[in-house]
């Protein structure tokens, strides 16, 4: 959207992020393009979840959430 010509704060309320983080992705992709956008690795805490929580995690996520009883579809 930048390229197109929209405003930073315009991105941002779109992508439903900061400022700050489009500043930060629009640095990222004139440096590496798409390769500056890939996700990086975390710092912190490893995950406590075990593959098998990831897996019914991402089931989950797979699910509409109509078949899970809630009124809405996103």
């Amino acid at each position: 959207m930048l390229h197109l010509g929209y405003d930073p704060e315009e991105v941002a309320q779109v992508q439903l992020v900061g400022r700050t983080t489009i500043s930060n992705w629009w640095l990222r992709w004139n440096a590496n393009a798409v390769e500056g956008l890939a996700n990086r690795p975390k710092r912190g805490r490893p995950s406590k979840g075990t593959t098998d929580d990831w897996k019914r995690l991402e089931a989950l996520l797979q699910t509409d959430p109509t078949g899970l009883g809630d009124p809405f579809t996103i």
